[in-house]
C-alpha cells in the first residue's frame, strides 16, 4: 500500500504539471501588447496580458495575486528552468518545491549562472527528502553561482519588504509573525519569552481590596522583538485605516513612543 501511496503522489505531480501546461498555452496565445513578436527558446513571450491574471483567478477561484504566481511559475518553468519542470512532470517534486525553486533562482539573470545553478539542484534533488532540505540547496547554488545577485535580493528584501504582521488567533490569542527582518539586528543572542523577566506579584495585604481580583502582573518586552519593532514602526494611519482593536498587538508588545 505503501507504494501505492507514492504512485498517487507522483500522479498529483503530473496533474500539476498538466496545469501549468494549460497556463503556458495560454500565456502563448496571449502575449503581452508592447512586445507581441519577443519569446523565448520554447517559444514563450516576455511578456503576457496582465488581464490574463484575472480570467485564471476566476476560473480557479483564487485571488488575482495567486494566478499572477501561477503564470509566472508556470513560465519559468519552461523558459527558465526546464529541467525543473521535467522533474514535476515526473514526480521527483512537487508543485510547491518547483515554485519555490523558481522564486528562488529569479535572482540570476544570467542564463549560464543559471543552467549551472539548475545542474547543481537537480543533482541534489535525491538527497533532499524533507522540504527545508530543498531551500538549503538552492540557496547554496544560487550563492555559488551568483553570490552578488544573492546579496542585492537581501538588501532589497531588508530595505522594501520588512515587516511584523499580527493578526487575531482561534484561540483569542495574537500571532505575531515577522519576515524580511536585517538578519544581524533580528538574530542577536537575547533572552527567550521564557527567560524574559516578569515583574513579581505585590504581596498580599491584609486590608480589603475593593476589586474581585487584581489584575494579572504585565509582561516584559522582548528585546529581540522591541528591536524589530522598532526598525519598521510605521506611519501613523488615519482612524479608518487601523486595524480593529481585537487584531492590534498586545500593549506590552507595541514599539515605544
Amino acid at each position: 500500500m505503501l507504494g501505492v501511496l507514492g504512485r498517487w503522489a507522483g500522479v498529483d505531480c503530473w496533474v500539476a504539471g498538466r496545469k501549468l501546461a494549460v497556463a503556458r498555452e495560454l500565456i502563448r496565445r496571449r502575449p503581452g501588447e508592447e512586445s507581441p513578436g519577443a519569446a523565448t527558446g520554447p517559444g514563450l513571450p516576455w511578456e503576457w496580458d496582465d488581464r490574463l491574471a484575472c480570467e485564471v483567478a476566476l476560473e480557479l477561484r483564487t485571488s488575482v495575486r495567486a494566478a499572477r504566481k501561477l503564470l509566472q511559475a508556470a513560465w519559468a518553468l519552461e523558459a527558465r528552468l526546464p529541467r525543473i519542470g521535467q522533474a514535476l512532470d515526473d514526480g521527483r517534486v512537487d508543485l510547491a518545491r518547483a515554485r519555490m525553486v523558481a522564486e528562488e533562482t529569479g535572482v540570476l539573470l544570467d542564463p549560464a549562472a543559471l543552467g549551472r545553478a539548475e545542474a547543481l539542484i537537480v543533482a541534489g534533488l535525491s538527497r533532499c527528502r524533507t522540504w527545508t532540505g530543498l531551500p538549503r540547496l538552492v540557496q547554496r547554488a544560487v550563492v555559488a553561482v551568483g553570490p552578488d545577485g544573492a546579496a542585492r535580493r537581501r538588501e532589497k528584501e531588508e530595505r522594501e519588504n520588512a515587516r511584523v504582521s499580527s493578526w487575531r488567533e482561534a484561540a483569542g490569542t495574537c500571532a505575531l509573525p515577522g519576515a524580511g527582518l536585517p538578519a544581524g539586528e533580528a538574530c542577536k543572542p537575547t533572552p527567550t519569552w521564557a527567560s524574559a523577566p516578569r515583574p513579581t506579584a505585590p504581596p498580599a495585604s491584609s486590608a480589603p481590596s475593593t476589586s474581585c481580583a487584581s489584575p494579572p502582573p504585565r509582561r516584559a518586552r522582548h528585546p529581540r522583538l522591541a528591536g524589530c519593532l522598532r526598525h519598521i514602526r510605521p506611519a501613523r494611519l488615519p482612524g479608518s485605516l487601523r486595524p480593529p482593536r481585537c487584531l492590534r498587538p498586545p500593549r506590552c508588545l507595541r514599539p515605544p513612543g
